[in-house]
């Protein structure tokens, strides 16, 4: 709690309902703050003593955390009262900054701090100068659709979500002065229904591609001027008692390249070693077909995780993003197994399934999929000089394939359906709160039309009925 009374713990037996002082006590940044509740009040313009909870708790408490986060002493006096900037006067762009990013996204967890982070740069940057009572009507929603009429409906209404509950969030503090929402059944309305359904399938030549792709980063041409065939004769030379440094010379490499390549730990396909990007997506994207995880997920999956005994995964509540922790059988006799076996050693029992050559955890592969994403479709990765940017041909061809690892969630749950599971089923391995989630993301009436349709024409073919025995008219 971060409001209370001491006197609890010297023996008052009408604690908290006694005439005792109320006490800060806050921990931010594993540092904790403690301070009567009166001695703040009274530095910041306070004319009477706080005796009440609902009053420390709603008035004084937003500003003694907004001092703590903002850096300032709270022990110190204030020049001026807070409340002499009346609530006419804040604008949306100060109350983000000093209100809502202090108060809601940096003290309270969030799995999507960075995207509220990102929206509330934006907004600030559409509506800011705007004052804080505007959010009651609709100017600043107007503001904002016509900043994204050209966007995708799901993009403006993510942004017009984060007004919603920016608003909903400055109703509740009685200081701001936001008495109404225009958020309502007779107001403005975010609709989901016109929000484009995304249905991008991965196919099994696709996913073959894919794979044979990955096999390209490994190789030395892509990484230098050698061939495996170089790599070959360098070692070779080097087991006949030839100097490296002749070596390296012959075939214009450095002295530290050479060595790594004499003692084979970069580019031995026996062995799980650094330089095998390659090797590491490809089980990446075999993980994300089999398992269904989302990227987050996945990469947190450690080898303590796997459950030999039952051949299960656990994805623990705190790596989720409903807060749903949640086993994924898989195939004793699969080629997740395959992956998970060899990985089983990688880094001892903290090591990471889905991680590098060392078993530590990987954050970013986003450039490795963008080059295997171009490599599968024939096109050759290509960089400007400066920045290591794309150039505007890869990118335009990325654009056309529309293909995200987040689809490989999807096609894997389809899958499922596919292969009999029930939706509920589904469900439970995906990890989702709601039904309806799952059957948006799978869009069922398609497949079970399909299926149904597949199984009407292996009947008609099983007994098939010939012209002269129809029923006559």
């Amino acid at each position: 709690m971060s409001i209370m009374k001491n006197c609890k713990y010297r023996g008052c037996r009408t604690s908290p309902r006694c005439h005792h002082e109320w006490f800060f006590d806050i921990e931010y940044k594993k540092k904790r703050y403690s301070m009567r509740v009166n001695e703040y009040a009274g530095l910041h313009g306070a004319t009477h003593p706080v005796t009440s909870k609902q009053e420390a708790r709603e008035v004084w408490e937003p500003k003694f955390k907004i001092d703590i986060v903002a850096g300032r002493d709270p022990h110190a006096p204030r020049h001026s009262a807070p409340q002499a900037q009346s609530d006419e006067r804040l604008t949306i762009a100060e109350f983000i900054d000093q209100w809502y990013l202090p108060l809601y996204v940096n003290l309270e967890p969030h799995k999507a701090a960075r995207a509220i982070r990102s929206n509330c740069a934006v907004l600030r940057r559409l509506i800011g100068q705007h004052p804080l009572k505007a959010l009651e009507g609709k100017d600043p929603v107007d503001v904002v659709k016509r900043a994204y009429s050209g966007h995708a409906i799901a993009t403006r209404n993510r942004m017009l979500s984060r007004i919603r509950h920016m608003t909903n969030w400055a109703r509740g503090r009685d200081s701001l002065g936001v008495k109404v929402s225009p958020f309502h059944r007779d107001g403005i309305r975010i609709s989901a229904r016109l929000e484009v359904q995304r249905d991008r399938r991965v196919s099994e030549a696709e996913e073959k591609a894919l794979l044979d792709a990955c096999a390209r980063l490994d190789e030395p041409s892509f990484h230098s001027r050698l061939t495996w065939e170089n790599v070959n004769e360098i070692r070779k030379r080097a087991s006949n008692g030839e100097a490296q440094a002749s070596i390296a010379a012959a075939y214009r490499i450095g002295s530290g390249l050479c060595s790594q390549i004499v003692r084979k730990r970069i580019w031995n396909p026996e062995a799980y070693v650094p330089l095998t990007c390659g090797q590491e997506l490809r089980d990446r994207i075999i993980g994300a077909l089999e398992t269904g995880c989302r990227q987050g997920e996945m990469q947190k999956i450690k080898s303590s995780d796997v459950d030999w005994h039952s051949y299960e995964i656990k994805i623990a509540k705190a790596h989720t993003k409903a807060g749903i922790a949640r086993r994924i059988p898989f195939d004793p006799e699969g080629r997740l197994t395959e992956i998970l076996g060899k990985r089983r050693f990688v880094g001892g029992p903290r090591g990471f399934i889905f991680g590098n050559a060392a078993g530590e955890f990987v954050k970013d592969f986003n450039r490795l999929w963008r080059e295997v994403k171009l490599i599968a479709n024939g096109v050759e990765p290509e960089y400007v000089k400066r920045g290591g940017y794309l150039t505007a041909s890869c990118k335009a061809k990325l654009k056309e394939l529309d293909l995200h690892w987040h689809d490989l969630r999807h096609e894997c749950a389809t899958r499922w359906l596919e292969g009999g599971l029930d939706v509920r089923e589904i469900q439970v391995l995906l990890g989702h709160s709601k039904l309806e989630i799952t059957q948006r993301y799978l869009n069922v009436t398609d497949v079970g039309v399909v299926r149904s349709m597949r199984e009407l024409w292996a009947r008609r073919r099983a007994s098939p009925v010939r012209a002269d025995e129809l029923p006559h008219s």
